[in-house]
């Protein structure tokens, strides 16, 4: 009888054994399961932040590159204004003298 209950406790023992091992097996899982999710996240920030970064970029590129589009074509724009405000104060002067001319004449 004695042998019996000897093995009713050792039984009893390994399984409560198998269950802390058990339990500790769950919980290295758990932090596992923590770990990875954490780094998951880690890395899904990173990326977007990173997209985030590569899309101002871009929008500055963009910006920058109409800038100086606007900048060139502007440039363009006031030498012609300048070449023709001075063919058309030359021509004022050339009539202007033109006219003095005349009227001394006549």
């Amino acid at each position: 009888m004695e042998e019996i209950i000897k093995n009713i406790l050792q039984i009893d023992k390994e399984a409560i054994e198998k269950q802390e091992r058990a339990k500790q097996v769950l919980e290295e899982k758990e932090n596992q399961k923590k770990a990875l999710l954490k780094k998951l996240k880690d890395d899904i920030s990173l990326s977007m932040k990173q997209e985030i970064e590569s899309a101002k970029q871009s929008a500055q590129n963009e910006i920058d590159s109409e800038s100086e589009k606007i900048k060139s074509e502007s440039s363009k724009k006031l030498e012609q204004l300048e070449a023709r405000y001075k063919e058309i104060s030359e021509s004022l002067v050339d009539d202007a003298f033109e006219i003095v001319i005349r009227s001394l004449e006549g």
